[in-house]
């Protein structure tokens, strides 16, 4: 009988990894359907089969989802956070990097349950946070503040244990305004570079207590708020936001900024997306210059000297107008689809032509613009020319051309000259048929 060949080390080690991921990931669910039995949750099928599909895989699981599509109202037994929360921190389980919660709703026996299975560490302190501050919730309430702070400890980067979670989607989840500022907060120590609330409606102080609890120090760089209720009012607090932070992508569609906010939210990106274009602008003349100078015959040394100054300066300009320079706020991405910015405000078109123009001012000077989403803001006929007219300008100062969007309400030839300037933009957040703002 011939014998078995031997396996290579590189093999042994892989079977072992492998072997290691599975037993993980079934570790994880065996876990979380434990903690489900034993405070009456139903364990969410959709988390299941994702586990089940990276243990065929032989995969970790990366991308937590928590969804309960098959769980209604009317269930005897409703869904909760906590059991997966219990199951990743007692688990340890520190590979997903993205999390995702959708449409979740809370029992109120919740609370009183999690007190008695979660270690006195962690989930104490989250709760006397909640109970001793000084604004007073009702039941419902303070159990959603609870699974808040429990949600904030795991991202945070403080404790044993570091959950390096990179995106955390709260989908129509309801929160308070102590519950937005708790979370501002965490993300703030976290490494979250991208949040999502789409469908969370918040009022003025909830978007405050979001924005001070510490989301200006945080990583983020993409920060999604579609249908969440957002007025005119938010324009101001949302440029203070790009102007303290590292926001570079920021979605509001389906909101009701109108020009106004528009407006607000628009005049210190575009303002300093002309600084940066003047700089720019010194930089290559600077350049032009030492370049005719190195042309010159019979340089003096003192030409020479000059020569090597301006590339210096140019170098400087060049490190304080990158990507990474502290100057001031700046976008890649601007989705504001369906935000009711037309000529039927307050201010009339006064309002629609000042708006035009710190876009245009962002269309035509800004080398980071990437994408640009204004479908269903009528912004009609002469607006399109307008916008057209600083496409046909950007890209004859050779930057790189933009992905757009606009209302169909204009002219077919408008309409078609600013896709032929520009590109096509697909958006991929659309409003859900059970879901969006209300008229």
């Amino acid at each position: 009988m011939r014998k078995a060949q031997a396996k290579g080390p590189r093999e042994g080690v892989s079977s072992v990894v492998d072997d290691s991921v599975v037993l993980q990931l079934r570790a994880l669910w065996r876990r979380y359907e434990h903690h489900c039995m034993q405070i009456d949750s139903c364990p969410s099928v959709v988390l299941k089969q994702d586990i089940l599909q990276q243990i065929d895989k032989q995969e970790h699981l990366k991308k937590i989802t928590l969804s309960f599509q098959d769980c209604g109202a009317s269930d005897a037994i409703l869904p909760s956070l906590q059991p997966l929360l219990m199951a990743i921190r007692e688990e340890r389980y520190t590979h997903a990097q993205e999390f995702h919660i959708w449409s979740l709703s809370l029992k109120e026996t919740d609370i009183v349950e999690l007190m008695q299975l979660v270690p006195e560490q962690g989930v104490f302190l989250g709760s006397q946070a909640c109970c001793n501050s000084n604004q007073s919730f009702p039941c419902k309430q303070r159990n959603v503040c609870l699974v808040t702070s429990l949600t904030c400890l795991l991202l945070e980067k403080r404790g044993r244990t570091v959950y390096p979670f990179r995106s955390l989607e709260l989908l129509d989840c309801r929160l308070t305004e102590w519950s937005l500022e708790r979370l501002g907060r965490a993300a703030g120590i976290s490494y979250l570079t991208k949040l999502c609330l789409d469908y969370t409606r918040m009022g003025q102080e909830g978007l405050k207590g979001l924005l001070s609890g510490g989301l200006g120090t945080s990583q983020i760089c993409s920060l999604s708020l579609c249908y969440c209720g957002l007025g005119s009012w938010s324009g101001t607090l949302l440029a203070s936001l790009l102007t303290n932070s590292s926001v570079r992508e920021l979605y509001i569609n389906g909101n009701e900024l109108q020009c106004v906010g528009a407006i607000e939210l628009l005049r210190t990106v575009a303002d300093n997306s002309l600084k940066m274009a003047e700089v720019q602008n010194r930089t290559t003349s600077i350049t032009g210059e030492t370049e005719l100078i190195s042309q010159m015959p019979n340089m003096s040394p003192r030409k020479k000297k000059a020569k090597n100054k301006g590339k210096k300066k140019k170098k400087r300009e060049k490190a304080k107008s990158g990507p990474g320079a502290a100057g001031g706020p700046w976008l890649e991405k601007l989705h504001m689809f369906d935000n009711s910015i037309d000529h039927s405000g307050k201010e009339g078109p006064n309002q629609l032509t000042r708006f035009l123009e710190l876009l245009c001012i962002l269309v035509k000077f800004s080398s980071h613009l990437t994408e640009l989403d204004l479908g269903e803001n009528h912004i009609g006929e002469d607006g399109g020319k307008v916008l057209l007219e600083a496409l046909r300008e950007r890209k004859a100062a050779k930057l790189s051309p933009i992905k757009i969007q606009v209302s169909t309400r204009m002219s077919t030839e408008t309409f078609s000259a600013i896709l032929k300037s520009a590109k096509e933009l697909k958006s991929g957040k659309k409003r859900r048929k059970t879901k969006g703002k209300t008229k």
